[in-house]
């Protein structure tokens, strides 16, 4: 080690050196003293940046309400890029206590997110809002790992732990002695401070020394014993033992309780594979279950053999199902689009022509007496203004006549309607037979029907309908015609 001049610089015989205050001492105990100091200021520094590191966790949070935050952030990571990490904050405490000692050698701190340029603060402000606004919003009540590559200390964000949030966590540890060669006295020393959850830490304050003296395992099962509640385990099996495959496919909820029951690897309650295999067989859909059984599937002898036929069989039987669903709906469709189709004709030919009035409307001329006194000697209507009807004025079928085709009344024409009238008299009613007519009784009216079919009887075949009776004013349409026949 090189010597370096300190405080007023003096230098004794043997090494010793004048360190200002504390006097002098020899080299051995310059390095001695000067790692202390490093030690120390570095559990400074991880305290400082679990600090910075929060807050930076809450400012991510509101930058989404506020772009005012992204000054502070910005801040907040040029000072964890700057002397918040180890390297820096170390150069800044010799920078102050005047002793320019390398570092020593310590563990690599968890990486910080890099600190953009200050010149491009302001043109990617509008940028990083865009992308922060497009990020789904994390659950701040539920615990997350945090592991950017496995070289790095996993790390457990404060919140409602899981037991397969943990697990993860714990392979994440391990992940990362295996890569980085942790020994194992410093195992529980590397990965402590990854865990934010104030429990852990009040925990580490008040035995630092035991905790980081503990084996990984035992200290992953203190763990688990501290964030987890009480009687998980058995919460676990239940639901387990519990669920039913549902509308799930077979594969997915196989997996699924495979996963779940690998957090009980270790303990009483753990299912053994046979006990699974049993909840899988009497769980599983009953359409499955019929399956299985005619494909004699029990009789395979290996677990993951069975497993790997009922998914197959699992698999056939949903394609089956979407095969008849899409049948279904076409069917549903084209019997939709036909009865549109029907519909669509039928007020076609329901409807009413309504002649629009577009000329400047012109009425009648009014009754003179004249008229009059000739409607009255020949039976005539004062509305319609026809000769001999059988109706008078309010009760006129027919109403007023057309403004535009009238002609006054005339002499000649009484005497034309008089003369119809006589020759519609001379039909003698006793030739027509009584025994012609013969009543028929309609006891119903059947229509044949295809709603899913292809339609062709429908469209085909039409079934007599016989009543001499049934007056029925319609307008008929088929398959055939150009357009819609009218029928009296």
């Amino acid at each position: 080690m090189a010597p370096h001049a300190l405080g007023d610089g003096s230098k004794t015989e043997g090494w010793i050196w004048n360190v200002g205050p504390l006097g002098k001492m020899t080299e051995t105990e310059y390095e001695d003293w000067t790692k202390e100091i490093d030690r120390v200021q570095w559990f400074r520094a991880q305290a400082d940046m679990w600090r910075w590191q929060e807050e930076l966790e809450i400012l991510e949070e509101e930058f989404r309400r506020t772009a005012r935050a992204f000054d502070r952030m910005a801040f907040v990571w040029k000072e964890l890029a700057g002397k918040h990490t180890r390297r820096g904050y170390v150069a800044y405490v010799h920078e102050k206590l005047n002793i320019p000692v390398p570092p020593p050698n310590l563990p690599e701190q968890i990486p910080l997110p890099p600190s953009p340029a200050p010149s491009d603060l302001s043109s990617s402000s509008s940028e990083y809002l865009s992308v922060m606004s497009q990020l789904p919003p994390a659950d701040p009540l539920t615990a997350r790992l945090e592991q950017p590559d496995q070289t790095k200390p996993p790390v457990l964000t404060s919140g409602t732990v899981t037991p397969q949030v943990l697990r993860d966590w714990e392979d994440g540890c391990n992940n990362y002695f295996f890569h980085k060669s942790i020994a194992d006295d410093r195992q529980v020393r590397a990965i402590v401070l990854g865990l934010k959850d104030h429990r852990i830490g009040n925990w580490y304050r008040s035995a630092q020394a035991v905790i980081v003296a503990m084996p990984s395992d035992d200290f992953v099962t203190a763990v688990q014993n501290k964030l987890l509640k009480d009687g998980w385990q058995h919460n676990l099996q239940k639901e387990i033992l519990s669920s039913a495959q549902g509308k799930l496919p077979f594969d997915e909820w196989q997996n699924s309780l495979g996963t779940s029951n690998s957090l009980l690897v270790g303990s009483t309650y753990h299912v053994t594979e046979a006990g699974l295999h049993n909840h899988l067989n009497a769980n599983m859909h009953d359409e499955l279950l019929h399956e299985c059984f005619n494909a004699n599937v029990q009789q395979i002898a290996t677990y993951k053999g069975w497993i790997d036929a009922v998914v197959i069989l699992d698999t056939r039987r949903l394609r089956d199902l979407e095969k008849q669903k899409r049948l279904l709906d076409d069917a549903m469709k084209l019997e939709r689009t036909r009865n549109s189709k029907v519909l669509s004709a039928s007020s076609r030919g329901n409807k009413h022509i309504v002649p629009s009035n577009t000329s400047s409307s012109t009425s009648i001329p009014k009754l003179t007496d004249t008229d009059r006194t000739l409607l009255n000697q020949h039976e005539g209507c004062y509305k319609c203004r026809h000769f001999y009807v059988n109706h008078k004025g309010n009760a006129c079928p027919n109403g007023f006549p057309e403004a535009t085709s009238y002609k006054g009344l005339t002499e000649a024409d009484a005497l034309m309607a008089k003369k119809k009238k006589n020759v519609i008299a001379v039909v003698n009613p006793a030739l027509v037979s009584p025994t012609l007519v013969k009543p028929t009784v309609v006891a119903a009216v059947g229509m044949s029907s295809s709603v899913i079919g292809n339609g062709m009887d429908s469209e085909s075949y039409i079934p007599p309908l016989h009543a001499p009776h049934l007056y029925w004013d319609c307008l008929a349409d088929g398959p055939d015609p150009y357009s819609p026949i009218c029928l009296d």
